[in-house]
Parts: C-alpha cells; sequence; structure tokens
C-alpha cells in the first residue's frame, strides 16, 4: 500500500469521490462535530483503526488504570501498520480526564501508531506534537482523571462515523473519512 500516495489525498477530496462514485450516503463515513484537529499544520494521518473505549469520570473496576493494560498494547501491536488508535469516552459527558497524552503517544509511535482519535480529552500536547502523532480530540484535560480502557478490538463510533478494527482511516484539519477499498485500489 502506498501511504505516501494516500496521505497526497486532500480528505475533502476523497469524500467527494466516494460521494461521486456513490458507495455509500453522502452522510456516512465521515466524524462530525465532535472532534478537532488539534495540529492542523502536521501532516495527514493515515492508518489502520486499533478500537476501543475509555472512561475517565470514575475508577476502573478492576483497579487497572490507564497505565496497567498490556492486553491493549498486545492487541495494537499485531495490527498492520500504520496504525491509528480510535478510543471513543464511553461516559455520558465524555472529556473530564486525558486518556491520550505524552507516554500514551510515545508508546503509539514505538508501535508505529501515527494519530489518535477521540471524542475524549487529550493532554501534554506539545510532547505529542513533538512526536509527530496526529490528533484529533474533542477537549483538552489538565488531567487523566481516571482513564482507563473498558474493552477493545470492537466496532466504536465517534461523531456518526462507526469504525472496525483494521478499517482504514485518513484525517487532517478538515476531519476523519473511512477510506472505501475501491478508492484505494483505484489510485494504484
Amino acid at each position: 500500500m502506498d501511504f505516501k500516495r494516500l496521505r497526497a489525498f486532500d480528505i475533502c477530496t476523497v469524500s467527494n469521490v466516494i460521494e461521486r462514485l456513490n458507495a455509500r450516503p453522502r452522510n456516512e463515513g465521515f466524524v462530525f462535530g465532535v472532534v478537532r484537529c488539534r495540529f492542523p499544520d502536521l501532516p495527514p494521518m493515515v492508518g489502520y483503526a486499533a478500537t476501543g473505549r475509555i472512561r475517565t469520570v470514575s475508577p476502573p473496576r478492576t483497579q487497572r488504570c490507564y497505565y496497567d493494560r498490556m492486553d491493549w498494547w498486545n492487541y495494537v501491536a499485531p495490527l498492520p501498520k500504520p496504525r491509528a488508535i480510535v478510543v471513543p469516552d464511553a461516559d455520558p459527558k465524555p472529556g473530564v480526564g486525558a486518556f491520550i497524552g505524552e507516554m500514551h503517544a510515545a508508546i503509539g509511535v514505538a508501535l508505529d501508531c501515527v494519530g489518535c482519535v477521540t471524542n475524549g480529552a487529550a493532554c501534554d500536547l506539545p510532547t505529542i506534537k513533538t512526536l509527530q502523532v496526529q490528533l484529533f480530540a474533542g477537549k483538552l484535560s489538565a488531567s487523566h482523571s481516571y482513564a482507563h480502557i473498558i474493552d477493545f478490538n470492537e466496532p466504536v463510533e465517534i461523531g456518526g462515523l462507526k469504525i472496525r478494527s483494521g478499517d482504514l482511516l485518513t484525517a487532517n484539519r478538515h476531519g476523519t473519512v473511512t477510506f472505501l477499498g475501491g478508492f484505494v485500489e483505484a489510485i494504484h
């Protein structure tokens, strides 16, 4: 797969092509309303989704916090590269605490993750940007609060976009879109 070539496509163009092909309804296939690109000057992100769901408001029932989940990283590691972490905050009011910060970004880079998409919060933005990790988050937070993974490797939804583990995503300052197989094959 030529990821450099895929990154060259502006996602508005990707959406326009998908609309012209009538490949899916025009109101599907993209995140709307809840997530902002935090680094619009970084290159677009193209990666395969590593899906999980988080909570940040209350402590984990297992007493396993965000830093004590090797099972999460063991799930991420064998997925196709490059990877994009996709973790919606399942709390009724998402974004109290930040799951994605300096530590998760650094581990993600070590595992060939190129970005993160969440409706929740992020923190440590200067370090994340230095690591060249593209970030799409609903909010910013000074604290991790009780951030923890509640499940992973299941379909998730962020801003109307349904994402399964392994879906190919692209994202830039305009938002996040899932590629369709036909689009990717057509540019080869």
